[in-house]
């Protein structure tokens, strides 16, 4: 990837990026320690980030964490994420949790968040609880057009020619990063993929996240079963959904 000019990373596709601790870290390590890949970042919704997970995320190099914010509710953040409403209250409690994480152990990590700009009350329930829960523990929040990305999905499935489907190559998914270029990959296995997607913030380069749509990995040697690995973790995801 690097050879190929790649300069920025995002170690996530679909599904909540801190469901597989153990990979996410070993992946941001290889990124920074073998690859040599000068800005890795991560986007996730919070639910399942952890202190312990995030400050090893932060540990192995990953220089930008982003928050997903968009419910404002147990009910809507059911709804939109897909996940029991439960969480909601503990991603709120993880991102506070992540930015003592930062300031304690005096990591580099820039944390940010954004949400989608909607309309009329849902906006104003939205304001409240981002400057409550979440602009006080974050360097940037931002506001996404509520429209633009179905609008840039469109302009893309017009361009391509087809539609991609919900997917994120789960055969790949828990195994470690290749050495080459994701284009390669996914001419070799025929896989659809779209241009990077990107949100941008003007006036704070370092705040933008862009990723491509298709992530190939291949386990490394010895990491054994991940869910042993991260039983903990996968515990206390038990013990909350089912409280």
């Amino acid at each position: 990837m690097r050879e190929a000019g790649a300069a920025e990373i995002g170690v996530f596709y679909l599904g909540e990026s801190f469901m597989n601790p153990r990979l996410l870290v070993d992946c941001i390590a290889y990124l920074r320690n073998e690859i040599g890949m000068p800005y890795v970042f991560l986007t996730s919704n919070a639910s399942m980030a952890f202190p312990e997970a995030v400050e090893e995320c932060m540990k192995a190099g990953l220089d930008s964490l982003k928050w997903s914010m968009n419910a404002a509710d147990e009910e809507q953040f059911k709804r939109i994420m897909g996940v029991s409403g439960k969480l909601f209250y503990r991603a709120l409690e993880n991102v506070k949790a992540a930015w003592h994480v930062r300031e304690s152990g005096g990591y580099k990590t820039g944390l940010y968040a954004s949400s989608i700009k909607y309309e009329d009350e849902q906006l104003t329930r939205m304001e409240a609880l981002l400057n409550e829960n979440v602009i006080p523990y974050v360097d940037q929040h931002y506001w996404l057009p509520l429209y633009s990305m179905a609008a840039f999905a469109t302009k893309r499935e017009a361009e391509l020619g087809f539609r991609s489907t919900a997917g994120n190559h789960s055969s790949n998914c828990e195994r470690r990063i290749l050495k080459r270029t994701c284009a390669a990959r996914c001419a070799r296995t025929a896989s659809p993929m779209a241009d990077a997607t990107i949100h941008v913030t003007p006036d704070k380069p370092q705040a933008n996240h862009h990723h491509c749509n298709v992530f190939h990995a291949r386990r490394p040697r010895g990491a054994g079963d991940w869910r042993r690995r991260n039983g903990r973790a996968l515990n206390r995801l038990r013990a909350i959904t089912h409280a």
